[in-house]
């Protein structure tokens, strides 16, 4: 079973501190670096991957650090905590097997709790579904797919 908490909801509950992300080092372990040239590069490898518009890390820092501070939170069946914001422009493209098939304009962070493997890809919006918030029952944009 997932579960889904509002921003406000997730600061409450302590489930969002945006304000120690700011100045994490999203490339500061190798798998992190590895996630970082995945989601920045054009991808080389079959399958689905999506890649954000601008390969720089000051924007990949920011696309994070924004979704961090104005996302939504989803605890996954496995209790990995997602967050997801909804950018309203377009942040990049999703390949399938290296062809571009569509525009993402979601950001999603996903292994947050753990500095050392926390990273972001962008999610096309058409795979956002609305949920209620467990604790205050609004409605919130949840979902994507973890690419």
């Amino acid at each position: 079973m997932e579960d889904y908490y509002c921003h406000k909801c997730s600061v409450e509950l302590g489930h969002l501190n945006s304000g120690s992300s700011e100045h994490i080092n999203f490339t500061g372990t190798t798998y992190q670096l590895d996630k970082f040239l995945k989601h920045t590069l054009p991808p080389l490898q079959n399958g689905l991957i999506s890649v954000f518009n601008d390969p720089c890390y000051c924007a990949y820092s920011s696309y994070t650090v924004n979704a961090l501070a104005s996302g939504s939170t989803q605890f996954d069946q496995y209790h990995r905590k997602n967050v997801i914001w909804y950018a309203s422009k377009d942040v990049g493209i999703t390949f399938e097997d290296t062809i571009p098939r569509f525009p993402t304009d979601v950001v999603k962070v996903v292994l947050s709790h753990n500095e050392n493997l926390i990273h972001a890809f962008p999610v096309d919006s058409s795979s956002i579904i609305t949920r209620t918030c467990n604790k205050c029952g609004i409605n919130i944009l949840t979902g994507g797919t973890i690419l």
